[in-house]
This record gives structure tokens, sequence and C-alpha cells, in this order.
């Protein structure tokens, strides 16, 4: 749209006293000064979220004129999607302004004059540079929503205590440090909590941990001593990390009071422990990979995959330990050119005269030190409870003390409000200095806090490592537990420590034998014998970048109630769902070296097992960082149906069909065009078909009104307009046709929107936006409602 057309819309508007406009996707590059002659104006969009596309459709509009402040009616502005660097001081004037969207422009600041805006209900600034907020954000004390995520921001005011209204908050993506990203992911009361307890004093974090990861034997064990100790001798063959080995470093730092102290996590590599290290790679850290000359170097990709899958791209050191001076060989610029987070590659040679420990250990101390959490600022009372909890660790030996000891250590600190006391041992355990799951508080597990995490976790490797248990692949009992948690420390604490290991999904009760454990890690690599009918299966395949290898092992320990019988091994399960008298078999298996997860089912309820199947999954794949995956549904025409080896469609390309309107995708293997619908009603609910049914009717009634020339009744206060002159009988047929086409369009842009809202995949969403991107509004609208609920066009 040219300046010329948008001028002649705003005369219309003015004209016509419009309370609406939207200038959505027009791909404007200023706003007239104009604009504020639209004084009768209660809606403004000039972009907004589009839910079929999955995007913000906005403009290229960079600043705003300060004639913006005279629409003093406006109760709604949608400027998302544009690229403003800077908002005008002038929009204080809009004192009847309840919703405001910027999400998704540049903004590197935000004017002291929000402050002004009282009536506001809803402040969207997600997706911007923000570094800083105002503290005259807390004059906003109408707000109710209060999205700030994906900037730039290290710390929040503390009035963001005073916005009493405040129900929602949103903080994600953002590098906080004040308060701790912690406290910020566990809502807005623990936010106000935190800067309570700030008022009555405050002190400094200087701690992080050191976690160290590469194959077994490498030399992981003799880099976690000799930080401490180089003169430490080099560990025997016998001595090689079962599970985790935790120490403590600490250092002194340059204008500091304090030392910075360092936990070095040092984890074994043996891949009978890779599916519980996700349990403990965390953010606030830095990695050292080491990796020796031997041949089993190509495995060093998997352990910078893990890495940043688990961490967010924590700094990574590359510890290169050459042994008998022979060189690593790695391609280092190709892994510099994949990776980025890798800092430095440092060559060491331990076993001989430790050339090249101390750049380790000064790069180590610099890379700890660039932290974001470091220099952390926090309430006086956290620090001394948790000196408290490490005194009665180091100094009193305990392993572990029961919540309400802890509750005693609180009050005894003045922290007397319970909600304070887990706000604070649930921030203990994010930062890796206690363990504590409050996430059931019923669970034996929930009345524990674990002040030596490395008990808990030698607890759980002593399982896997029993050769009675290896022996029996991974079976075991309550009798088993008892042999071997024989030791003082473990005494009255099995209920407890083998509650960590089903939390940690290292382990599943059999179903049908009470007290009986299978530890599916320790199964047969190969599957048993078993049949399965392989004519009329529903397919589909996960694809993946990078694999990591506790995927199988973690669906296998949450889906362990279907296992049917004993069809389960390392790599795979069959399971067995029975509702309703039918009976639908899975098959699901792990193909690690094509980096695949390959399923079928065969039954009569295909459609919704699968579902059940690709939802755990998904949930899965949640909890790793970005996770490249994609997933591909066997096609179901007359050739393929029947087939073992079907064609597989993209379900993302199916889902961009559906988004242009296109019903039917052609099968590569035959050539036939299948209706998209049918290859996706495989796999979703039968809500989904229910909403669909509903909209067709929804949409055959209002036809029919409008063929028996009925009132419209969807706007409680439609605007005064002229009535229309009667049409010609040719022209009315020409409009209902029209309308009849416009029907068909929607049915198929609706699917497109279920489609959305199902994917990542197959996963119903609770997003029901559906709202359409739009030209300018060229007629008047209803007043807008003042409810702060955000508009069906905003994420």
């Amino acid at each position: 749209m040219d300046k010329q057309e948008l001028l002649k819309i705003i005369e219309k508007a003015r004209g016509e006293e419009w309370e609406e406009l939207d200038l959505a996707g027009n791909e404007l590059t200023e706003l007239p000064p104009e604009i504020g002659s639209l004084v009768k104006l209660k809606r403004l969009i000039l972009g907004k979220w589009d839910s079929k596309k999955v995007e913000l459709i906005g403009n290229n509009i960079s600043f705003l004129p300060k004639e913006i402040g005279q629409l003093t009616a406006l109760q709604q502005l949608y400027l998302s999607g544009n690229q403003l660097t800077e908002i005008p001081a002038e929009i204080g004037q809009l004192t009847s302004l309840q919703q405001l969207y910027l999400s998704g422009n540049q903004l590197t600041e935000m004017p002291a004059v929000i402050g002004q805006l009282t009536a506001l209900q809803i402040l969207n600034l997600s997706r911007n540079k923000l570094k800083e907020i105002p503290a005259e954000i807390g004059q906003l004390t109408s707000l109710q929503i209060l999205n700030l995520g994906l900037n730039e921001l290290r710390e929040i005011p503390v009035v963001i205590r005073q916005l009493t209204s405040l129900q929602e908050l949103n903080l994600i993506r953002n590098p906080l440090v004040n308060p701790p990203i912690e406290v910020a992911n566990q809502g807005i009361q623990a936010i106000r909590n935190y800067f309570r307890q700030i008022e009555k004093g405050k002190d400094t974090l200087f701690e992080a941990k050191l976690i160290i990861v590469g194959e077994g034997g490498v030399g992981k064990t003799t880099l976690a001593r000799r930080i401490n100790n180089p003169k430490c001798p080099l560990p025997e063959e016998k001595e090689s990390t079962q599970g985790i080995d935790i120490q403590q470093w600490n250092f002194v730092m340059e204008g500091q009071e304090k030392d910075f102290r360092v936990n070095i996590w040092d984890f074994g590599g043996q891949e009978i422990y890779h599916a519980t290290h996700q349990f403990f790679l965390t953010k606030r850290s830095v990695y050292a990979v080491v990796a020796d000359n031997r041949q089993e170097s190509p495995n060093l990709p998997y352990w910078l995959e893990i890495v940043e899958l688990l961490s967010n791209k924590s700094p990574v050191l590359l510890i290169k330990n050459e042994k008998k001076d022979q060189k690593v060989q790695i391609n280092e610029k190709e892994l510099r050119a994949r990776f980025e987070n890798i800092k430095e590659s440092l060559p060491t040679n331990f076993a001989a005269d430790n050339r090249g420990l101390t750049d380790i250990i000064n790069n180590l101390k610099f890379q700890l030190q660039q932290l974001p959490h470091v220099g952390t600022t926090l309430p006086k009372t956290w620090i001394n409870i948790r000196n408290e909890l490490e005194r009665l660790f180091k100094e009193e030996r305990k392993n572990y003390i029961s919540l309400n000891e802890y509750y005693k250590i609180c009050e005894d600190m003045k922290v007397t409000d319970r909600t304070f006391q887990l706000e604070i041992s649930q921030f203990l355990h994010d930062i890796g200095v206690i363990l504590h799951f409050q996430d059931d508080p019923i669970s034996t597990l929930y009345n524990t806090v674990i002040l030596n995490p490395e008990w808990g976790t030698d607890a759980v490797y002593k399982v896997l490592d029993e050769p009675t248990v290896i022996n029996q692949l991974g079976r075991f009992n309550n009798t088993d537990l008892g042999n071997i948690w024989n030791e003082a420390k473990y005494e009255t604490m099995q209920p407890q420590l083998l509650e960590l290991m089903l939390k940690f999904k290292l382990c599943y009760e059999l179903p049908k034998e009470k007290n009986t454990y299978i530890a599916p890690q320790l199964l047969t690599k190969e599957p048993p014998e078993y049949e399965f009918n392989t004519t009329q299966n529903l397919q589909l395949k996960y694809e993946y970048e990078f694999l990591p290898k506790a995927i199988i092992i973690q669906f296998i320990v949450e889906m362990s109630r279907l296992i049917d019988e004993s069809k389960v091994w390392q790599k795979g399960v069959v399971l067995k769902r029975e509702s309703n008298g039918q009976i639908t078999y899975a098959e699901i298996v792990e193909s690690y070296n094509r980096r695949e997860i390959n399923i079928r089912l065969d039954g009569e309820d295909k459609r919704e097992f699968l579902g059940i199947i690709t939802n755990k999954l998904e949930e899965i794949h949640e909890s790793y960082n970005q996770l490249q995956v994609k997933a591909l549904i066997s096609c179901n025409c007359e050739v393929c149906k029947d087939s073992q080896k079907p064609y597989l469609h993209s379900l993302p390309v199916l889902k961009n069909f559906l988004n242009k309107n296109k019903t039917e995708a052609q099968c590569q293997k035959s050539g036939i065009l299948v209706p998209i619908w049918n290859l996706i009603g495989e796999i979703i609910g039968e809500d989904i078909y229910k909403r669909i049914t509903s909209e067709r009717e929804r949409i055959t009634n209002q036809t029919n009104n409008f063929f028996n020339d009925s009132p419209s009744t969807e706007s409680p206060n439609p605007p005064e307009s002229p009535q229309p002159t009667p049409l010609h009988p040719i022209e009315r047929r020409n409009l209902q046709v029209g309308i009849i086409v416009s029907i068909l369009t929607l049915i198929v842009t609706f699917c497109g929107l279920v489609f959305t809202n199902i994917w990542n995949p197959f996963k119903p969403s609770n997003n029901n936006n559906q709202n359409q991107q739009t030209k300018p509004s060229l007629t008047p609208s209803p007043t807008p409602s003042p409810s702060p609920s955000p508009s069906p066009s905003q994420p």
C-alpha cells in the first residue's frame, strides 16, 4: 500500500468515525501524521500474529509520529512485527489504552512515560532487544499480563513487586541474573518473595559447576584431581569413575574478598551411564570435553552434541590428552564450525609432565568467571541457609536431612514462611547444591533433602554396576536392593533411593510383579523372537539430526505399563493396548546409526494409540534444547496401504499444503493423489473431528441464514450503515456462488488451523488463535471489549 492509498483510508475512517482500523500486512514503511485525526479510534492494528501461517504479520514501520498521542480514545494498540527502534514520549498521552502489543520489533529501551498508561492491562514487549525496563513500570497497577520474553534483560526492577494485579509474567530466554533465572521460572510470586528478602540484606554468589565429560579412560578423573593438586598421581585403571564423582575447587578472584567456589562433576564415560547425564548437565556450568589419541576419538562429536542439547550451548573447553606425546587426531576446524560454544582447544599430557595444565586451569578460571550468573545478588538469608546445609554435610557428615529439619534451619535463619522456604530449596536444587524434588508432595523423596548429591548418585549407580543385576539383564527386586545398599549410610533410605532411580527413569516396576524392577539399559541388545502383523500398518518415522542415546530408554520406562509381555530390549519395545474390547499393537525401534526411531502399529485403534505414543515422545523431545527432529507418516493410498514399505509423507510438507489450501498430496511411490485429511486423520483425536463438524455446522447455518435473508446476530452492537440496494437475481446468484466458494475455502483453512494446533507433532494445543490476516477495514467496527484477555491474533 502506498502513501496516497493510506491517506485515503485514513480520511474515510475520519469521516465515518471508525472505531477500528486494521493495517497489518500492507508493507507500510511509515505512519503519516494524519493518523492523529482518528480521534474516535479504539483499536489500531499495525501488526498481529497470524496463527494460520504461524508468524507475525506486521509492516516495516521504523518510527511512530508524535501525533499518535492524539488517539486518546484508543484502547488497543497492535504494533507487533515492525521495525520500531524507539517509542515516542507522546504515547504516554494514551491514558485509555488497555492493551499494547510491541513484540517482534527492534526496541532497546522503553520510555519512562510508559508509567502514565495506568489503564494498561496487557503489555507485550517480547522479541525485542531490551536491556532494561524503566522503574516507572511499577505505576501500572492495573497490569495483568506482562510479556518480556526473548529480550536481553539481565535484571528486572524491584518495583515489579508493586504490580499487585499482575497474574502472568513471561521472562523466558533472557540472561537474567537478578532475580536468578531459577527464581524467575517459579513465577511472579517467587519473584515478589525474592525482592522482599533482598530488602532485608543481600550477598553475592560466586559459584559454578565444572562438568567433565568424555569417553571412559581418556583422563577425565586425572584432570579433575590435578586441578586441585597438580602432583596427584595418575589413577589406576580400576579407579575409573563409576557414575559421577564430585569434588570442590576454590580459587581466589582478583578484586574480591571471597573465593570462587567450583563444584567439579566428573562423569563416567561408559555407555551405561549416558541415560542419567541429562539430569546433571546444566546451564550454570563450564564443560571440559576430554579426548585422547585412541581410536574412539570419533565419539567426540557425541559429547559435544549432548552438551549443546542439554546445557543450552554453555562454554566448552576441548582438552586433548596427548598420551605418549602423540597428537589427538581430530578436525578442529570442522568441530569449531559446527559447535560455536567451543572456546579453546588445549593440549596436555597428564602422564608426562602436566604439559599444558597451567594453561588449562587459567582458561577454566576465566570461563567460569564469565558465566552470566556469576556475581548474582541473593538474599543474605539464602546464603546463610546454603552455608548451614554445607556445614551439616562437611562437618557432621550428613548426606541428607528430613524436610522438617530443613524447615527448622530456615526458621533459625528468620525465614518462617513455608513458601519462601520451598523456593529457596528449589533454587539450591536448580544450581546443583542439593537435591530436593518437589513435584510430588506425597512422595518419600519430597520429604528428603539430599545434602550430598554424590551420595544419591553413587547409590543409583551401585545398582547398575552390580554383577547380579547385570547377569539378570537388569532385573532386580527389593531383596537385591537390600543387599546392594547394605552400608550404614544407606540405612532406612531404601524407599527414597528407589524413588530416585524411578525419578531418573533408570528403571520401571514390572506391572504384574510387585517390587520387581527392570533397568532397560541392561537388557539384551538383540530383540526377542516375536510375531508382528506387517499388513495394513500405520507407520511413522522420526529422523534426528542427532539422536541422544537416552531417548529410547526414557520412552521404554515411561510406557512400561503397556509392554507386551517381555517384548523389550535395549533399542526397542512392543506395546499392547486394549480399549473397548479392541487390541492394538505398536512396535517402536531405535536405529541409532541411521538416527531414526521407527513406529508401526497394527490393530483396530491405531490412530489413538499412535497419538499416545507420539505425545510421550514429544514430551521427551522437549526436555532437550532445540532437538532437530522430523516426522514422516505412512501413505494410505491403494498401493501403500498393504505395503511393508509405504511411501512416507513429510508432515511439515503436508502442513504447508494445508496452509496453501491444498487438499491432496501425491504419493511418490504410486503417483496417486491422497486426501491430506485422510493421512493426518489417522493421528488426531476424536475431539478434533468434533471441532471440524461443529465448524461446518456453524458455517452451514450462517449460509442458510444468508440465503433466507435472516438478519445476522453475530455483532451485539451492529454499526449504523445505509441499507443496501436489493440485488438483481443474476447478481444475487453470482454472490451466492461466491459465498459457497468462500465457505469451502474456510473449511480447508480451518483444517490447516487445526493441523497447526496439533503440530509439534499431533499434540493438541490450547492455543485457540484462529484469526486470519485481513486487509484494511473499510467499514466501522463495534466497540472492542474492555476485557483484559489478549486478542486471538496475538501470540
